[in-house]
């Protein structure tokens, strides 16, 4: 039962801190800072589809468009890459929140649900969900299920994980001419009036069917025309709407900062030269989301339980993998078949995902225009092979936010990390006014000096995706830099705190920290965080670093229903 705050007392304390270091200097990425680089991202394994991690920029050969790029930085991002993370460095100075090497992840799994029968897909879901295995906490995941379900783009990689095998099979049953058989390509055949393939399909699945002897003819022929007709709009669709959902997500991807790997998976997607122009548009839409493509097709029995007759789907089967072929070749991506659990594809996807080289190459003066470009990247060692996007936009982030857009708001919908600009921040529970909720204190310092004001930074908080809590500021020119403060009414749980600035330069910076909302017990006692700094017109103000011989403050609330009880502590 919570205790009534009907009486409380504040501790202070005031301290000379003389042996508190002063802002701690982050030393900067060099690929971060060089504003003259195109970077690019690139997977390399050996025969044995393990990665080769000690590669050089002078191992790798990089065109651009057909023209020959000189590699300026090849930075390996893997298990035996050495990373750095925030919290205290050696000097026990405090490090920017969003100080992490390597940079986040962004993993987005797609389930093409009506392409699944219900029943198959368990095996390989729960396999998929392995991939998170190897993810850090600065890794975001996301899910979409289509038709419905999915999960918006996160940390909290475990609602990934729970609702990964939600996603189950919705393929409708094939009610109308089940019976009967007639393959994707033949239905094109049909549509192109072929008739010696037409005659083939009649002879093969019209002989067992005797004139009516009543003597009405034999519909089956007719039949065959009408159900290759429906199994063409019915497949068309289907490729109009998993090509509709990836457009969406690249739409969604596009200003997002990090490597993005999407995870296709499905029993199939038709392919046709009437289709061609989709899967094209998504391949555009993939190069300017900087986003890499994998598709695993699940083999599926194509049988119908009735008839224990090979029955072709416009859903999927095992005749329907060019549409996935396609797709992934024209955007550099892999594709995978994939039986049972698939346990050897998703352990390859996992393997790619997680090691990879992140290549800083020159760029050149009309690489901000946008335009496509084809993209090779090949190494001179032997033995090696290379994944990489075929194509790249080589427009800046800021080209890919849509016009008018908010900045600050573009880099709050941020699910991984920025360091551009550094950001150091905590949040404190405090009593509050209100009997239902905690006041939280959110406190920030940012990375800058006064030539780069101002500096607009905002917060939100999230709860299960859902923003819950906001608020924004504006640090003007002429302002004293230091740690700023604002707050939040929030009711006590667990919350993602995420902050982003953008200085006048154009940097940005974004942190995505947990937040824990909620009083402190001590026995019948309740009391806030602890909140350290210093007296300002007084009032204390938050400080993560206090120079030497400043004097320090701290402050602490004490709660309790017993008045004479709060004397006494």
């Amino acid at each position: 039962m919570r205790l009534a705050a009907v009486g409380s007392i504040a501790l202070a304390l005031v301290v000379g801190a003389s042996a508190l270091d002063a802002r701690p200097q982050q030393p900067a990425r060099e690929f971060r800072a060089r504003v003259d680089l195109l970077t690019l991202e690139a997977t390399v394994l050996d025969t044995d589809g393990k990665p080769a991690g000690d590669l050089r920029p002078d191992d790798f050969t990089v065109t651009v468009g057909g023209q020959p790029r000189k590699v300026l930085l090849a930075e390996f991002h893997g298990a035996s890459a050495e990373t750095t993370t925030a919290g205290a460095d050696a000097a026990g100075r405090l490090a920017p929140a969003n100080a992490v090497a390597p940079d986040g992840r962004i993993v987005v799994f797609v389930v093409d649900r009506d392409s699944l029968v219900p029943g198959n897909e368990l095996a390989m879901l729960e396999t998929a969900a392995t991939v998170l295995d190897g993810l850090g906490p600065a890794d975001a995941v996301g899910l979409v299920g289509v038709p419905v379900g999915g999960i918006d783009i996160t940390r909290q990689h475990a609602r990934v994980r729970a609702a990964l095998p939600m996603m189950t099979g919705t393929r409708p049953r094939q009610e109308m001419y089940r019976d009967r058989n007639i393959t994707w390509d033949e239905a094109l055949e049909y549509e192109n009036r072929n008739p010696r393939v037409m005659a083939e399909v009649v002879a093969r699945e019209c002989y067992a069917i005797p004139t009516d002897p009543g003597g009405l003819t034999n519909r089956c022929p007719d039949d065959l025309v009408l159900q290759a007709r429906e199994l063409l709009h019915t497949g068309r669709a289907h490729v109009q709407t998993i090509t509709s959902v990836l457009d969406a997500l690249a739409d969604r991807l596009a200003p997002l900062r990090g490597p993005k790997h999407v995870v296709l998976m499905s029993g199939g997607l038709p392919f046709g030269l009437d289709l061609l122009p989709r899967f094209e548009e998504f391949s555009k839409k993939a190069a300017e989301a900087q986003m890499v493509l994998y598709a695993v097709h699940l083999d599926q029995p194509d049988s119908d339980v009735a008839s224990r007759r090979a029955i072709a789907s416009a859903f999927g089967g095992r005749d329907m993998t060019q549409g996935l072929t396609t797709m992934t070749g024209l955007t550099g991506g892999a594709f995978f078949s994939a039986v049972g659990r698939a346990t050897g594809v998703f352990d390859r996807i996992k393997t790619e995902i997680h090691n990879y080289y992140v290549l800083g190459v020159e760029s050149l003066p009309d690489d901000g225009s946008g335009a496509l470009r084809e993209v090779s990247i090949k190494v001179g060692r032997s033995g090696l092979h290379v994944r990489t996007r075929s194509r790249v936009a080589t427009a800046s982030v800021a080209r890919r936010v849509a016009a008018g857009a908010d900045p600050l708001k573009v880099l709050l919908d941020q699910p991984v990390n920025i360091g551009d600009v550094p950001l150091t921040v905590a949040a404190y529970s405090t009593r509050g006014t209100d009997a239902d909720t905690l006041r939280v204190l959110v406190a920030l310092d940012v990375g800058v000096d006064a030539s780069r004001l101002p500096v607009d930074w905002g917060f939100v908080v999230l709860n299960e995706g859902n923003v819950v809590a906001t608020g924004r500021q504006r640090l003007e020119l002429g302002a004293a830099i230091g740690t700023v403060t604002t707050s939040a009414k929030l009711v006590p749980g667990r919350y993602r705190l995420r902050v982003a600035a953008r200085d006048a330069a154009g940097g940005a910076g974004v942190a995505d920290v947990p937040l824990t909302v909620g009083l402190r017990v001590a026995g019948d006692l309740q009391m806030s965080d602890l909140i350290v700094g210093v007296a300002e017109a007084d009032r204390l103000q938050p400080r993560f670093h206090i120079a030497k011989g400043e004097p320090l403050s701290a402050l602490i609330e004490v709660l309790s229903g017993d008045p004479e009880r709060l004397q006494k502590a």
